[in-house]
């Protein structure tokens, strides 16, 4: 398996456990805490989902083993995307919904920043599965 894949996968898996973590959770403090506080956690799980999976698909568009100048154009495109759309979407957040916990919604964020670069880290420092099962096959 190529680095960039397995990266790219890491990624995305990383990316929909962070989704499953954020929806599970503004259930449970929905209905301990009321609907503020569920629309103030999904909204802030939301401006950091949303546009890292944007980045994501930017920066793993192309290898940079066979395109470094394009795999940093891509890289570059992603955090301008991202950017603007964790912005645009705490921006809009604000303005459309009238009921939002700016403290929940903000924390939700980090928390999710934080685990983030928790989980990417605990992944990659973790050999991918073909390398464990190639090595197990060679009686390494």
């Amino acid at each position: 398996m190529d680095t960039t894949d397995n990266n790219r996968t890491v990624a995305f898996k990383l990316l929909f456990w962070e989704a499953i973590v954020t929806l599970v959770t503004g259930l449970l403090l929905g209905l301990g805490f009321g609907a503020k506080t569920a629309v103030s956690v999904l909204l802030g799980g939301f401006a950091y989902i949303v546009p890292n999976m944007y980045f994501a698909k930017y920066v793993f568009k192309f290898s940079a083993q066979e395109s470094p100048a394009m795999a940093l154009r891509g890289f570059y495109i992603g955090e301008v995307v991202k950017i603007i759309a964790t912005v645009l979407i705490f921006a809009f957040g604000f303005v459309l919904v009238k009921e939002v916990n700016v403290a929940v919604l903000i924390l939700t964020y980090v928390v999710l920043l934080i685990f983030n670069i928790w989980g990417f880290s605990s992944m990659m420092s973790a050999p991918p599965e073909s390398v464990v099962k190639t090595e197990k096959e060679h009686g390494s």
